[in-house]
């Protein structure tokens, strides 16, 4: 017990900015839920209790990934806007606030899931059911043994930087059309036209324009 103290002691400064990082993210990400619930209030609508719980927790998943790819990458990528991010959120919504991902399957291939687990969560939150492999070869076998809504896979994975491609380009050749969306760290003009021509549905890096493009093609 001494030593677990005297550990605790020594590294408090670090424990202390952990801390300080968290709360901050926390507050952040309330700042963006809010505006879903307001916006719906404003309107006069009937917010009902599914919207609640699953709106919110949406807004401030979709919020934190887009302030942690900002972080990440300053300069190149935008900063979460709670606006927008509020108008996806009611998108996500039928009529009768059920959501439009409840059910839906989604495989997300990515070689290094922590950096996208804030976005997977909150695909979650709304009700998709993610499936996670790390490379093409597990990806094609998930397929062969189920079917899915959507795939959405980053680019490179090692030791193919153009990975995500090679993956889209497989599904295809085997008549699978599934709707394919590459989430990664670029979104040039370029890289979107070319991921457009190569048969995908879009691409991006900015997670609730993710969520804005699954919803169209779910």
């Amino acid at each position: 017990m001494q030593d677990i103290l005297i550990w605790i002691q020594r590294y408090r400064p670090l424990l202390d900015l952990i801390t300080a990082a968290g709360s901050l993210l926390a507050v952040i990400t309330w700042l963006i839920a809010i505006p879903v619930i307001l916006r719906n209030w404003w309107r006069g609508r009937t917010i009902q209790l599914e919207f609640n719980l699953m709106g919110v927790r949406a807004a401030a998943l979709f919020g934190g990934a887009a302030e942690q790819w900002a972080a990440r990458i300053p300069g190149q990528h935008p900063k979460a806007k709670a606006a927008t991010v509020a108008r996806t959120l009611q998108r996500a919504f039928d009529a009768l606030g059920r959501s439009r991902l409840n059910g839906k399957r989604v495989l997300w291939v990515d070689d290094q899931p922590s950096s996208v687990a804030l976005e997977i969560q909150g695909f979650e939150a709304l009700g998709a059911i993610v499936t996670q492999r790390p490379d093409t070869d597990s990806a094609l076998g998930a397929l062969s043994a189920e079917d899915f809504d959507l795939v959405i896979s980053d680019m490179g994975r090692p030791p193919d930087d153009r990975a995500g491609y090679t993956l889209l380009q497989r599904i295809r050749q085997q008549g699978l059309r599934t709707p394919f969306l590459i989430y990664s760290s670029s979104k040039r003009p370029e890289h979107v036209r070319e991921a457009l021509e190569r048969g995908a549905q879009g691409a991006t890096n900015d997670p609730e324009e993710l969520l804005d493009m699954a919803l169209a093609h779910v």
